[in-house]
């Protein structure tokens, strides 16, 4: 299975994982942004921290309000939704989620 990060320190049983994925938009509202990230199993729930932010431009905020952490399977799946701070502004700009991953994994 092929995960989704980019970098990885691991002391033990206790790994972090780190990377950039993109966000798309959730439900055609161009104010809400969304991004999932597969990762390997965890033994309880990990601590997970992120931002967003665009390449493209400043001046549009989006904030994360939701990040949920569920066990799939063989894998652990991690969901970040974020949005415009700025009510009833849309964005068309691309926008990317930097995350960090830390706990034990199986």
């Amino acid at each position: 299975m092929t995960y989704d990060y980019q970098y990885i320190i691991q002391m033990g049983n206790t790994v972090s994982l780190s990377g950039t994925t993109k966000m798309v938009l959730l439900e055609s509202a161009k104010h809400v942004r969304q991004a999932q990230i597969r990762l390997p199993r965890f033994i309880s729930e990990p601590v997970v921290t992120a931002t967003v932010h665009s390449k493209q431009g400043s001046g549009t905020i989006f904030a994360l309000w939701n990040i949920d952490y569920q066990d799939v399977e063989s894998f652990s799946l991690v969901t970040f939704i974020a949005q415009n701070i700025q009510i009833g502004d849309e964005s068309d700009l691309e926008f990317l989620c930097n995350f960090m991953v830390v706990g034990e994994i199986e």
